[in-house]
């Protein structure tokens, strides 16, 4: 899971270059964007928490003196993800199994 997590992470960082001027840097966007409306945002607001509630939790914030450095073999782990989380992750996912019919269009 920890490996879909990280291409869920690596998607939300995606840039695209913008359809009229593909080759101007500063109207590059998203990749992913959530539309909305003003009037819905109360209807939103729990999709941006639980999307950006992820934390990773394999590195500790301090090191003791005595204690081996854990960056050395570095594991990536993360936080357990909220559900509409792990429904992006898995439709994500899908589309890389059967892109010729999905919900989700990347």
């Amino acid at each position: 899971m920890n490996a879909s997590i990280q291409e869920y992470v690596d998607f939300l960082e995606e840039y695209v270059a913008h359809p009229d001027k593909p080759f101007e840097e500063e109207y590059r966007r998203p990749r992913f964007m959530i539309p909305n409306h003003p009037d819905t945002k109360d209807g939103l607001d729990f999709i941006y928490h639980d999307w950006t509630s992820l934390v990773r939790v394999d590195m500790p914030e301090t090191l003791e003196d005595d204690e081996v450095d854990k960056r050395q073999k570095a594991r990536k782990q993360f936080s357990h993800p909220a559900d509409s989380m792990v429904a992006v992750i898995l439709a994500l996912f899908a589309t890389k199994v059967k892109n010729y019919w999905n919900v989700v269009s990347i």
